[in-house]
């Protein structure tokens, strides 16, 4: 399996998954779904969530990576 990278959309598409990403007017934020890989299907609705569609993204990868892939190093962490 490919290492996370900063493309989500890449890393989940490798599992395969897919995210929707949008601005959640509510909330005031941005929120990534995560889907099956035909879309057809909502996994798991809010799997991240932060101030930018890139924020959620990489959010969700994040938990993905700590959910589903224990053992190995965790991600790099950026500071904003």
């Amino acid at each position: 399996m490919a290492w996370p990278t900063d493309d989500p959309d890449a890393y989940f598409a490798s599992r395969g998954f897919a995210l929707a990403v949008y601005e959640d007017a509510i909330e005031g934020d941005w929120s990534a779904d995560l889907l099956s890989g035909d879309r057809e299907r909502m996994l798991q609705r809010r799997y991240g969530s932060g101030a930018s569609a890139n924020d959620a993204a990489l959010r969700a990868q994040r938990r993905y990576h700590v959910e589903q892939e224990p053992g190995r190093p965790p991600l790099p962490h950026r500071l904003p």
